[in-house]
């Protein structure tokens, strides 16, 4: 699996490097083997200006479907926004795993 991290309108420092590839590695250490590229976009939406507009959006490919699994979490703080969708991502991916899986036990019916 490969984590890429890409920023728009702010720089990406070695701690916030370090913050969302512990972060992120932590939530897909369960479905690594199922994804084959990660990627994080930080973005500061309104620049300046402040407000609520530091946005974390990660987006996987399953590596055996190629179906998509994208989280995008908006905060007032970057580190805020990355710890909430990293939070989300990793249920997406659950529940996105346990579907798979039950189609995949449900028995199939005879045709007669």
């Amino acid at each position: 699996m490969q984590l890429v991290i890409r920023a728009t309108n702010l720089p990406v420092t070695d701690p916030i490097r370090e913050h969302v590839s512990k972060r992120v590695l932590g939530a897909v250490k369960r479905f690594a083997s199922r994804l084959s590229t990660v990627t994080v976009v930080l973005e500061d939406e309104n620049g300046p200006r402040g407000g609520i507009d530091k946005a974390c959006r990660i987006e996987a490919g399953l590596a055996t479907t190629g179906e998509p699994v994208v989280v995008v979490d908006r905060s007032d703080d970057l580190y805020g926004a990355v710890d909430r969708a990293t939070g989300r991502f990793k249920r997406a991916l659950a529940r996105r795993t346990e579907r798979r899986n039950a189609r995949q036990r449900r028995p199939r019916r005879a045709v007669a």
